[in-house]
């Protein structure tokens, strides 16, 4: 059940942002003409993952909040590169590497993180209007899983890191080391 969630929450991201994109194309020669920038819409939040039983309400479910995934959250890269991703009220910092001088900051703001701008690009992923300056993604929360579809299409599932390991440099880890890190703090509670 718990991996047909994992499948089904990207699948249901991507297929919003596919959704979005079409609205797009309709517009795109209105905002063309009239100074607007071209730029599909990401929306926080995803499908319900449930079987439909004893559901009262509608099939979406709220974008989760800063509260909710205040903290920070990791996620292993192919090649074994780990990626740190903070939410400390309402703001964002993305640690894609193993610089700590690397990072990107921006805001959480109804389940849409936003990093990075002109003054600070953020090259991790592309923004609205394919530059890479400034990344963009809707989030999703599952448990202890946080899905983020970014606007370049990536998919990413990051695990929320346990707190002993908040400020640590993880991207300096390999996946092994980080393995064993997280399982000596676990042990430590």
């Amino acid at each position: 059940m718990r991996k047909a969630i994992r499948f089904a929450v990207p699948a249901a991201l991507a297929a919003a942002l596919l959704m979005t994109a079409c609205d797009d194309e309709e517009a795109s020669s209105d905002a063309s003409s009239s100074g607007g920038s071209e730029g599909g819409e990401l929306t926080g939040g995803s499908g319900g993952g449930s079987d439909g039983a004893d559901e009262t309400g509608p099939d979406e479910t709220d974008a989760p909040d800063a509260d909710d995934v205040e903290g920070a959250w990791y996620v292993v890269e192919d090649g074994g590169q780990p990626v740190k991703l903070q939410f400390i009220l309402g703001e964002a910092v993305l640690h894609p590497s193993a610089d700590p001088t690397d990072t990107c900051h921006g805001l959480l703001d109804q389940g849409l993180v936003t990093l990075g701008g002109a003054a600070q690009p953020c090259p991790a992923h592309a923004g609205a209007d394919g530059s890479p300056d400034v990344s963009e993604g809707a989030l999703a929360l599952d448990g202890e899983t946080l899905t983020v579809a970014w606007r370049d299409g990536r998919v990413e599932e990051f695990e929320r890191l346990p707190d002993a390991l908040y400020g640590e440099n993880i991207g300096a880890l390999d996946e092994d080391e980080l393995a064993r890190r997280i399982a000596e703090s676990a042990d430590g509670d």
